[in-house]
């Protein structure tokens, strides 16, 4: 990965994809993501996919989710989300052993700062929304 990435300087989005190794989202993860923007807004959560791609086609959706990146965005709490699924190494098996990375970027600038990483594409949704939650109890200041 790239050296950039690791430092606590703000990166742009495209820095970060061009930098990462990435896998593709398997079909459960898809639903994943489906399942977490349908339950995000059913708890009246605006979380949902980023603006540049809320509106594409589901041709560039299916595009970006091959290319394991997830881009996510809340305007009430002002931040953006970028999940990407990167490719850890081979496990002990010989298998591919993927994680999870996430950046936080505030709503105006593209600029990310790394979050957590994470086994499974689940808890990092779950990262998600707490990190909502929290940003939505705070008052406006």
């Amino acid at each position: 990965m790239h050296r950039e990435l690791l430092s606590s300087r703000p990166i742009a989005r495209g820095s970060i994809i061009a930098a990462t190794p990435r896998l593709s989202l398997t079909e459960i993860e898809i639903q994943q993501v489906g399942g977490f923007l349908f339950l995000s807004e059913k708890a009246a959560r605006d979380i949902e996919l980023d603006r540049d791609v809320a509106g594409s086609s589901g041709e560039q959706l299916q595009e970006m989710y091959a290319e394991g990146v997830v881009l996510l965005a809340s305007r009430s709490v002002r931040r953006r989300f970028i999940v990407i699924k990167v490719d850890h190494g081979a496990g002990l098996f010989s298998d591919q052993k993927p994680h999870i990375v996430t950046y936080v970027g505030d709503w105006q600038h593209d600029a990310y700062i790394v979050g957590p990483s994470f086994e499974s594409l689940s808890r990092s949704l779950n990262w998600i929304s707490s990190v909502y939650d929290k940003l939505d109890s705070c008052p406006a200041t």
